[in-house]
């Protein structure tokens, strides 16, 4: 089934507005085994709005609108839907009962403009929204549908994952089966053409290569109408990635790096401690974004200077001196001194130089030395990156390269 996307809203050609909902619809739609084709964009022009929708109703058997569903007389998606399949609008009690509820739910006055949400044309599907005022409704005539969704994400998100789906799957021949293979350590161009035996000449699956700040994605997918069948092909082709690139493979499972060795330093009831540096606290932050850190991380110390790394962490002077504070020797001492000053299983150290300065050498710039102590035994690196990285960018890669190395380390 082929699809549309046509996002209504000028605060979104001004770019006032991200387009969260194209993405997300995407997403959800070509796993599911349907063919997204365009994404459209257009403001609130009620000429524009018709021309590109029927511009789109020619090239696809459905086009999903989001916004354009309120109370105010430029929402006129309604309108332009019950225009092309010649439907007028009629009030649907059912629908103004609920635009009446959620205001009173609220303790708020209804304005009487709200009752133009439930005017909706005539043979429509209700789609209730529970989160806001504004019905979506579907409208099929023949081979061709018009789903209308709210603009707000927190209410198009579940009126689509509720409503859409189930009707739509409906139309579907053939099922859809994936897997996204994670990686970390090598370019996507490398990946590519690593693969290059297995994506030439491919038909089903398919597979296709995403690159992300500091890691690649590979996305097997196979459509048939037995699911059995798609997904014995996708894990066949699976097992000959994986003794191409198996190496750099962290997950078969589109999982994040840091959730994958969460989950294994939890299960294995593991706990660590930070120093960092040139990462200024970035990967315990990171590691607290995940719900019950605290069985995990038990300390952390942002020792920036080489002042609090002798004072907070007890890194002998002479060190530093004798390798410099940007060393593997200084990085392997922070991992070990926070390891047994917070008393946990694992010590993280990392200290490099995120950027150029009057203090910093020019062939020093951008280089990161980085350590674990996992229960006494030391693994270290380093490694240099590129200096037109954002410090944020630079850190996050920091983060999962040490990440990978502890991943390893723990098996």
């Amino acid at each position: 089934m082929r699809i549309g996307i046509l996002a209504i809203g000028t605060e979104l050609l001004f770019g006032q507005t991200v387009n969260t909902n194209a993405t997300f619809l995407s997403k959800e739609l070509n796993t599911r085994g349907f063919d997204v084709l365009y994404h459209v964009t257009v403001g609130d022009n009620p000429n524009r709005m018709k021309e590109e929708l029927s511009t789109l109703m020619k090239k696809v058997d459905c086009v999903i609108t989001s916004g354009g569903l309120g109370p105010t007389e430029d929402d006129i998606t309604r309108d332009l839907v019950g225009d092309y399949f010649k439907r007028r609008l009629i009030e649907h009690p059912d629908a103004l009962k609920e635009i009446e509820e959620y205001y009173k739910k609220n303790n708020r006055l209804m304005p009487k403009s709200n009752i133009r949400q439930a005017l909706i044309p005539e043979g429509s599907i209700i789609l209730p929204n529970k989160y806001g005022t504004a019905p979506g409704f579907i409208l099929q005539e023949d081979d061709q549908v018009i789903v209308s969704l709210p603009g707000p994400p927190s209410e198009l998100v579940p009126m689509f994952n509720t409503y859409v789906i189930p009707v739509l799957e409906q139309r579907l021949d053939k099922h859809m089966y994936y897997k996204i293979i994670r990686t970390f350590g090598i370019g996507e161009s490398s990946l590519e053409e690593s693969l290059m035996s297995i994506i030439h000449g491919q038909v089903d699956p398919t597979i296709a290569t995403y690159a992300k700040p500091g890691e690649c994605s590979v996305r097997v997918a196979s459509q048939n109408t037995d699911l059995q069948v798609a997904k014995k092909k996708v894990e066949v082709t699976i097992a000959r990635i994986k003794e191409l690139v198996g190496e750099y493979i962290y997950s078969e499972n589109d999982e994040e790096l840091l959730d994958v060795v969460f989950h294994k330093l939890l299960q294995d009831n593991l706990t660590l401690a930070t120093a960092e540096s040139c990462t200024g606290g970035y990967i315990a932050s990171s590691i607290t974004d995940i719900e019950g850190a605290s069985q995990i991380l038990l300390g952390s110390l942002v020792v920036y200077s080489i002042q609090s790394k002798i004072k907070l962490l007890g890194i002998d002077k002479s060190l530093i001196d004798k390798f410099g504070v940007v060393s593997p020797q200084v990085a392997i001492e922070m991992a070990t001194k926070t390891r047994m000053l917070h008393s946990t299983d694992i010590g993280i150290g990392t200290t490099g130089y995120l950027s150029g300065g009057k203090d910093v050498p020019e062939k020093e710039a951008g280089r990161v030395c980085w350590a674990i102590d996992f229960k006494g035994e030391v693994i270290s690196g380093e490694f240099y990156l590129k200096r037109n990285k954002k410090r944020q960018a630079f850190k996050h890669y920091v983060m999962l390269h040490i990440m990978n190395a502890l991943n390893k380390k723990i098996g």
